[in-house]
């Protein structure tokens, strides 16, 4: 048992994973968390240049924050373990003194928690503060994103998120998937698969709707709730499961 997890080994893997994941990746994790203040100072250069200054809406800041949160919770995984296809880093990453779930298990806690929350934390945070010092700003993004504003879908008067933690493991895990796997334009070409997957299941599920007595409105919120987390989880566990595999399996 030792050999597949040991918790001392896994915790001081774990934390040379995080410090070396720092160490190259840090200072772009800090500069995209940042970005929402970079924007705020050239906003406020500007507009008090022409004598008008008002703070950009939330929603605004919103779209930025999922942008540059794209870049960090989906991009940097990839750069940091998608090295594992590199003949030479591969190699190096293969070799540490863990066993291969210890790796595993640092790999998804890096990228699905330590990453996104370090990022939030630090783009939720400071948009908080520049916030609480400008009075022209209606809301910050954490109250846009997390409060009655959020964007969801209507059913029967009622509202669902369209978006929750549970989807962006998935498309987190998707692309780190996806980096593992192909050796060269990781992003594209997992973007592409994942486009060609897109069509196929619209196809599907469209023929197969189309071909039913169906009514949206006989739905109750339970019953899409349900459904959700099903479709996410299985997803999820697939995902974990080509991951480990793709690692015991990785030939360099």
């Amino acid at each position: 048992m030792k050999e597949i997890f040991n918790f001392r080994r896994f915790g001081k893997y774990l934390w040379t994973d995080i410090k070396t994941g720092y160490m190259s990746y840090g200072i772009s994790l800090l500069s995209l968390g940042l970005a929402g203040i970079a924007v705020n100072i050239v906003v406020l250069i500007f507009n008090t240049m022409i004598g008008d200054y008002c703070a950009w809406d939330s929603g605004t800041r919103a779209v930025l924050f999922f942008l540059c949160g794209f870049f960090a919770t989906v991009m940097i995984p990839v750069r940091r373990y998608g090295i594992i296809t590199d003949r030479r880093k591969g190699a190096e990453f293969l070799l540490c003194p863990a066993s291969t779930f210890e790796k595993f298990v640092s790999m998804i806690l890096v990228s699905v928690i330590v990453i996104p929350v370090f990022y939030s934390v630090i783009f939720l945070g400071m948009d908080a503060l520049w916030g609480a010092c400008d009075k022209t700003y209606d809301m910050s993004v954490f109250k846009y994103i997390f409060g009655d504003s959020w964007v969801a879908l209507n059913i029967n008067e009622k509202p669902i998120p369209l978006f929750t933690a549970d989807d962006l493991a998935n498309i987190i895990l998707t692309f780190l998937l996806g980096g593992m796997v192909f050796r060269k334009s990781k992003i594209g070409k997992t973007f592409l698969v994942i486009l060609g997957i897109g069509v196929v299941l619209s196809i599907v599920t469209i023929k197969v709707i189309g071909s039913m007595d169906f009514d949206i409105n006989t739905l109750s919120i339970s019953d899409l709730v349900l459904a959700d987390n099903i479709s996410d989880t299985a997803v999820l566990l697939l995902l974990l499961t080509g991951i480990y595999f793709r690692m015991r399996k990785i030939q360099l």
